[in-house]
């Protein structure tokens, strides 16, 4: 099979691409709003080489891309915004720029680059910041609230330790301010001495948000108690530090259960991570010397404490010294005063016990001769009356034991009566009977053996004779 006879070469199509391409471009600028990607800039040239993307939402799919170049009057316009915003021309901003379109046979379609809107750009990471906090306050409850202009995060409300030693560094090693921070810090000149932990991380480019993530969970996973984490980057451009204004850094720092110092390098601005963080400060530096003033603070509360110390020791010296010396020169006077009371309370029971035993002496004689003029009183009074005791029974007694043996043998009689009455010869005479088996009397039936004969004694004969039957009456009879 052969080819077609009528063809083009490549380069005629090219030129007939870019004849068309100018005939409707040329003489034509366009203002245009994109994203800058794979920026890279020439010092040497003084040229930007980069591309234009446009996204479906933030971080998604590219639905137009297109490369792009600025020459000299681009160049001077870029380096004007750089001026104007402090914020580099770098990648993942948006810009509102105005280009021309050309086509290069080799290099392609591409737009060059004629003007940029500082202010365009501006406004974007405005409302980008805006709507980054709003997420915050939104999704974060109890972690990140919204007081007044202020921002009361669960990080803010940790308690800070008055001495912070124990450090975990998030930084990259790279930095000039990685080096600031380390430098102030060592160098002190109150020699205080710190244990660092290093986390290194990427702090710019697009890999940097989940670096500086990963470092925080990294932090957190080492289960080490660390009195502060420190997050630093040395000074750069403004759009430098657009990772500090991510969601989700911003989230880990708030929510982070170890306060946070940030010291990330912007002397006009403070990020939104700089608005989470239990502490912010400008730069490393700043950060480092926050922690040796804060160190230093707690020092100088420790002496002024041991200086009070001091001061209340002496005072307390001072004041028992004097009481010392007032007791030591009033104990003479109080030693007299003392002997003399006690020679006083003396002289005083002296004379009390004096009168007291002369007043028992005479009780006791009182009741002496009390004693004596009974003693030859009573006993006779005591014989005579026990002497007409003996007489009276003397007279009395005869009588008394004739009635008494009287009333003994009436006793008798009436018990011999009785005796008589319940013998068993007078029970047989009323009609009763004994029953005996084996030469027993029988007082119960349980007693009876039913296969032995029995002896019935009545008062006027015994009766032998054989059981038969028992019927049991439960000791219920008509009797």
């Amino acid at each position: 099979m052969s080819g077609p006879n009528n063809y083009l070469r490549l380069s005629d199509l090219t030129r007939e691409i870019r004849d068309v391409v100018q005939q409707h471009f040329t003489g034509r600028t366009y203002w245009i709003v994109a994203e800058i990607s794979g920026h890279k800039y020439y010092p040497n040239t003084g040229r930007h080489y980069l591309s234009f993307v446009e996204k479906i939402g933030e971080g998604g799919a590219e639905t137009a891309k297109i490369k792009a170049k600025a020459w000299s009057q681009g160049s001077d316009r870029i380096r004007a915004f750089e001026q104007s915003t402090g914020q580099s021309f770098t990648d993942g901003i948006q810009v509102l720029v105005q280009v021309s379109v050309e086509y290069h046979l080799v290099h392609d379609l591409s737009l060059t680059i004629l003007d940029v809107d500082p202010t365009f750009t501006l406004g974007v990471l405005e409302r980008q910041r805006r709507e980054t906090l709003d997420r915050l306050v939104r999704d974060n409850p109890g972690y990140v609230e919204k007081v007044g202009e202020e921002y009361v995060t669960y990080n803010k409300r940790l308690a800070l330790r008055p001495v912070v030693q124990r450090i975990a560094l998030v930084a990259s090693p790279k930095s000039a301010g990685y080096e600031d921070f380390l430098h102030t810090l060592h160098e002190n000149e109150a020699g205080y001495r710190f244990a660092i932990d290093y986390y290194y991380t990427s702090v710019q480019g697009a890999e940097a948000e989940d670096e500086l993530v990963r470092a925080l969970i990294d932090v957190y996973q080492s289960k080490k108690a660390y009195d502060a984490v420190v997050i630093i980057r040395g000074g750069g451009a403004k759009t430098d530090f657009l990772v500090f204004d991510t969601y989700r850094v911003s989230q880990a720092v708030a929510r982070f259960p170890v306060p946070v110092i940030t010291g990330i390098g912007h002397h006009q601005d403070v990020s939104i991570t700089d608005r989470m963080a239990h502490t912010q400060t400008k730069t490393p530096t700043q950060a480092a010397e926050f922690i040796l003033a804060r160190n230093r603070s707690f020092e100088q509360s420790v002496l002024e404490l041991q200086g009070q110390l001091v001061i209340r020791a002496q005072q307390l010296l001072a004041d028992h010294r004097e009481a010392l010396i007032e007791t030591q020169s009033g104990i003479p006077a109080r030693t007299r005063e003392y002997l003399s009371t006690c020679k006083d309370l003396l002289s005083d029971q002296r004379e009390q016990i004096t009168g007291l035993v002369r007043e028992r002496l005479l009780s006791e004689e009182r009741e002496l001769s009390a004693l004596a003029s009974g003693l030859t009183t009573t006993p006779r009074l005591r014989i005579a009356a026990e002497l007409q005791s003996v007489m009276f029974l003397k007279d009395t007694l005869p009588s008394m034991l004739r009635r008494r043996i009287q009333d003994e043998a009436a006793r008798l009689e009436h018990f011999a009566s009785l005796t008589r009455l319940v013998s068993p010869a007078n029970i047989l005479k009323r009609g009763y009977a004994l029953l005996e088996q084996e030469g027993r009397v029988l007082s119960s039936v349980r007693q009876l053996d039913p296969d032995r004969p029995l002896l019935v004694r009545t008062a006027e004969a015994d009766i032998t004779t054989r059981i038969e039957t028992i019927a049991s009456h439960d000791g219920k009879t008509d009797l």
